[in-house]
């Protein structure tokens, strides 16, 4: 919840990490055993810190004490994404979504990977299917505008982007 809120606040995102990490760090004072805390706090280190071998521990610990928690999945994905083991990613999106099927976190997390893993046509697929289903699709459309970018449509990748409901998305991916 305190990435979600983070993710979608008008804050400098280097604030919404601060805050993020206080909350992680106080929620494991009171709960070592806190497996979302501990997913949050890999996030944070992977995403402001870039600190791996803290961010891989803080995961692991997350997937010993909650192996199903979407939440815990979602870190465990994206961790392995930007370290490039996709394969290990999309697995761990897969889990979470299968517990979780309409979180667009999830879902542009796993389109994120495809895209990074050069899956484009899988990007665009589960990212048209989730805009259909969704009217509000935080970061979806950006996500979708980069990938249609990169197929060679720059005028469809405009246009998507400026479809954008998320001010902070749209301004992150303007310079495509």
């Amino acid at each position: 919840v305190a990435y979600t809120k983070s993710i979608q606040s008008d804050k400098p995102a280097i604030e919404a990490y601060e805050e993020g990490r206080q909350y992680a760090e106080r929620a494991l004072q009171l709960s070592p055993q806190l497996a979302d805390a501990h997913a949050l706090l890999q996030l944070i280190l992977v995403q402001a810190d870039k600190d791996w071998a803290a961010a891989e521990s803080e995961g692991k610990k997350a997937l010993v004490l909650d192996p199903s928690n979407s939440e815990v999945l979602f870190g465990a994905g994206w961790f392995a994404t930007v370290q490039r083991r996709y394969e290990e990613g999309e697995r761990m999106y897969r889990k979470a979504l299968d517990r979780d099927p309409l979180n667009y976190i999830l879902i542009d997390g796993i389109a994120e990977n495809y895209y990074r893993s050069g899956r484009l046509a899988d990007a665009e697929q589960i990212l048209r299917a989730h805009i259909e289903r969704e009217l509000r699709s935080t970061w979806s459309r950006a996500i979708l505008s980069r990938v249609l970018l990169v197929q060679g449509n720059p005028d469809a990748a405009l246009a998507m982007l400026q479809e954008e409901v998320d001010e902070g998305a749209r301004i992150a991916y303007l310079p495509i």
